[in-house]
């Protein structure tokens, strides 16, 4: 999509986002609220979502729908009536076909549950959070009238959270986790019980042109009672004043004192410029939604003006890098578009501000999954966490390292740790699953499925590693419906080949062709990867073309191509094939190298 295409697509759906609650809203007046004429509109939609404009509409009324279902005690007529579609009946229909599941049986499972304890103990327990200095920053509450200020009531939250989140003493509940309570009047005791902390931090802000209003109290979790509560009534220039007058009161009320160069380093500013700021924190909203190449070429866009604004803006240039791993990884656009353009934010991030321990994360990330130095990577992982032993993403990705390099203690060791300081991310319940998987202990990797997906229901990556083993034990009748979830929730070249591989393994080969068909039918819905369509292939018995695009991958470093050596590892005989043999030998050798470094 070129830059204007998306700026025209920001418009239509923030057109439809106004207009949600008026059933008489038409494509002729969105045609006029845009300026643009019906063929453009319905070929600017049908190119980026394959969705006629009027299916696009119910879909955005849709997806409105599941967030009042999950967030409020709305009756369903009235969440109907409040998204524009005034029949009932209609509305559970549309639902329904749209979720493959009712708004009732939608809210029901929705609502967290208790997850019931595993029948078998976990290999290591999950620690949890000190009970002693610990806290929940829950969304700030966007008092302003006005949805789109959403962006900067979150983004004021996450950038409290992130300073708190450098401080050593404090263990500071991760944003993830934090904003799963967004819009829900839960207990505080219940919050405090789930993330296992005993301090939480809510508040409001309050945004009119350039006036700023903004609340905070910090309540006690065990008893309720505000240890401190303060109103700022300011101009927008005093925002950063604000968060760090905030954040200090936090310190001074849990006992936590910091000393001139922790002062320091916590509360530097990489821009004072407030429009510069205002498009950072949008680019933020975007990329947290990690809802798909649409929101994030929309961060990106975001991070771009702030950047434009502020050249030297460090968190902006992290932002962006994080977008485009994304990007390539889950291969939304190729290497080629995405991968040097990652690497040179990381470069101009940390030159920005090497104390950042983020950068050094973000730095390590790419270095283990796309240029496969796994020495290196270790090292930045441990120099991160020297910096900032509570980031999530350090202990979540230097787990990943463990468990590519065989280390399962240290896998399982720092992903337990990324699950305590954010227990609700849906990611790191994951990993912890995947922690199972590398070592081979399906039963316990199934046992920590069943609770992400319980966490989750609506998450396709549960499905997609519960395929993978039941793939790996041989119950195909399991099998196809759970990848047929995976793949219904996040259509792509990923879920649609393990789709078509369970088709294989279950006798049903002309659906496997079926599917590779649709692959390879032009113009190409999804983007491919390599690693994953060759691997189609190879179940399919035609090994050149397996061979093929196992080759590009292995040339272009597909990040899934670090997975082969485990998920072929009852494949004794395919991995000893003369063609592919080499495949496994690359990346035995390149697990091989990251020996641990003391």
């Amino acid at each position: 999509m070129n830059r204007i295409e998306l700026i025209v697509l920001d418009k239509i759906n923030q057109s439809i986002e106004n207009n949600l609650t008026n059933e008489a809203f038409s494509v002729d007046a969105l045609c006029k609220t845009i300026g643009i004429s019906r063929s453009q509109l319905h070929r600017i939609l049908i190119e980026e979502t394959g969705l006629s404009t009027t299916l696009y509409i119910r879909k955005s009324r849709l997806e409105r729908a599941k967030i009042l279902l999950s967030t409020t005690d709305l009756r369903i007529s009235e969440i109907a009536d409040a998204v524009g579609i005034s029949s009932p009946q209609n509305f559970s229909k549309y639902f329904t076909d749209e979720f493959d599941v009712s708004p009732t049986d939608f809210r029901k499972h929705m609502s967290f549950a208790v997850v019931p304890a595993p029948t078998k103990p976990l290999s290591l327990p999950v620690p949890a959070l000190s009970p002693q200095l610990s806290i929940a920053v829950l969304p700030f509450v966007n008092m302003s009238n006005d949805s789109e200020q959403d962006y900067f009531s979150d983004g004021i939250t996450e950038e409290i959270i992130n300073v708190l989140a450098q401080v050593p003493a404090l263990n500071v509940a991760g944003r993830t986790s934090c904003f799963s309570f967004k819009n829900k009047n839960t207990d505080l005791r219940q919050i405090g019980a789930k993330l296992s902390v005993n301090h939480i931090l809510e508040g409001s802000v309050r945004k009119s042109g350039n006036k700023l209003r903004i609340t905070a109290q910090l309540i006690k979790v065990e008893d309720g009672f505000h240890l401190w509560s303060e109103k700022y009534d300011r101009e927008l220039d005093d925002v950063f004043e604000i968060q760090d007058e905030i954040a200090l009161a936090i310190l001074k009320e849990v006992k936590v004192k910091l000393f001139g160069p922790q002062k320091e380093v916590l509360f530097k500013r990489d821009t004072r410029n407030t429009e510069a700021y205002q498009s950072y924190l949008k680019g933020l909203f975007y990329f947290n939604k990690l809802s798909g190449g649409e929101a994030l070429f929309k961060a990106v866009a975001y991070f771009e003006e702030a950047i434009a604004l502020e050249p030297d803006y460090a968190a902006a240039y992290t932002g962006m890098a994080g977008c485009y791993i994304h990007l390539w990884f889950f291969a939304q656009v190729p290497p080629q578009q995405s991968i040097e353009i990652a690497k040179w934010a990381i470069q101009k991030a940390l030159a920005l501000d090497p104390g950042n321990a983020e950068n050094h994360v973000r730095d390590a990330h790419m270095k283990m999954w796309y240029d496969w130095d796994m020495q290196a990577a270790q090292m930045i992982f441990k120099k991160a966490l020297s910096m900032n032993p509570n980031s999530i993403e350090g202990n979540l990705y230097h787990g990943f390292w463990g468990g590519f390099t065989g280390d399962f203690a240290l896998a399982h060791k720092h992903v337990a740790k990324a699950v305590a300081l954010d227990p609700l991310a849906i990611i790191n319940q994951l990993s912890a699953a995947f922690c199972y998987w590398w070592e081979g202990n399906l039963d316990e990797c199934l046992l920590q499925i069943e609770k992400t997906i319980q966490l989750k229901p609506y998450f396709w990556g549960g499905y997609y590693v519960k395929s993978l083993v039941l793939l790996e034990q041989f119950r195909f009748d399991e099998l196809l419906p759970t990848i047929e979830k995976a793949r219904q929730l996040y259509p792509s070249c990923l879920t649609i080949c393990f789709q078509g591989i369970a088709y294989i393994f279950s006798g049903q080969l002309a659906k496997a062709n079926e599917v590779m068909a649709e692959l390879e039918a032009p113009p190409h819905k999804y983007p491919i990867s390599h690693h994953d369509i060759g691997q189609f292939y190879i179940a399919l018995g035609n090994l050149e073309k397996g061979h093929y695009h196992w080759n590009l991958a292995l040339e272009q470093h597909d990040g899934r191509m670090l997975y082969i050596n485990t998920f072929f590892r009852k494949a004794k005989f395919f991995k000893s094939h003369p063609q592919f043999a080499r495949f496994f030998t690359a990346i035995e050798q390149v697990l091989r190298s990251g020996a641990t470094i003391d």
